[in-house]
């Protein structure tokens, strides 16, 4: 759980003038479709610290038989990480990103029209609130791969083990209409979905640098958020409506997205 004495207390949003002008103008922060940002692995990346021999290595300390296409045990693992490779599907993200740097040369180039935008000065104890009154969450950026397989180990791992371990056994497993196989990677898959709607807080090590934050919706766990109606939450500041799901071309990419204005309140901008 982060605390927000350990935060700085401005967290800062590079932009192009444009964007900016939008964001005062329309007074509204913008959570996008994380699959459409900078970082084509965004998410997905971590699943390349699950591999066979991490499964058989933990399998090795309490091992039972199964079977999975007609291999065995440890022979079956490389076909177990392949279909959840191909298969997974991760639950779609909405995320507003901010740094801990107000001067930082690559984000200027990267995401500040090359030094002629804006750094934009959010107060992070507002942003706080906001997520905790709104159901967002918000996250500072790990690029370590020591805490990534920690993740993957915790959190997905041991879950896939004690699945396979199980599977043999569950009666609804052996009664099904769908193949052995095919439930268990649909079972596997379904968790690994869920649970990596915390994965947003880990990026590739490539972007070290930008000292990223993260405000973000996930729609698997608030799946209510993308009907039709804006939540309105009253917070100390003033009003902070979270819209609904809309589209925007972005060079002739479709990106979705949902704004949180603030318009009755502006003091989230210092």
């Amino acid at each position: 759980m982060l605390i927000q004495s350990n935060t700085p207390n401005t967290l800062y949003h590079y932009c192009s003038v444009e964007t900016f002008m939008k964001i005062i103008e329309n007074k509204t922060i913008r959570l996008s479709n994380i699959f459409k940002m900078n970082d084509y692995t965004e998410i997905i990346h971590i699943l390349s610290y699950l591999n066979e021999d991490m499964l058989i290595e933990a399998y090795k300390k309490l091992p039972f038989h199964f079977t999975y296409k007609g291999k065995e045990d440890e022979d079956a693992f490389i076909d177990i990480i392949y279909d959840i490779n191909k298969e997974f599907q991760p639950s779609l993200t909405y995320i507003s990103c901010y740094s801990e740097c107000s001067d930082d040369l690559g984000q200027w180039r990267a995401y500040g029209d090359d030094g002629k935008g804006f750094a934009i000065g959010f107060d992070r104890r507002i942003l706080f609130d906001i997520a905790q009154e709104c159901n967002l969450q918000i996250t500072k950026v790990s690029y370590d791969d020591e805490e990534k397989i920690d993740f993957i180990k915790d959190n997905i791992l041991t879950y896939i083990l004690d699945y396979l371990r199980k599977a043999k056994n569950d009666s609804n497993v052996n009664n099904s209409i769908l193949k052995y196989e095919t439930l268990v990677m649909t079972m596997i898959n379904s968790h690994i979905s869920a649970i990596f709607g915390s994965a947003v807080q880990f990026k590739n090590n490539a972007f070290l640098n930008e000292k990223e934050w993260r405000l973000f919706l996930n729609t698997s766990i608030n799946s209510a958020y993308t009907d039709l109606s804006p939540y309105t939450h009253k917070l100390n500041y003033g009003e902070y409506t979270l819209k609904r799901v809309t589209f925007n071309n972005n060079n002739n990419i479709i990106v979705s997205f949902m704004d949180l204005c603030f318009e009755s309140n502006k003091s989230v901008i210092k």
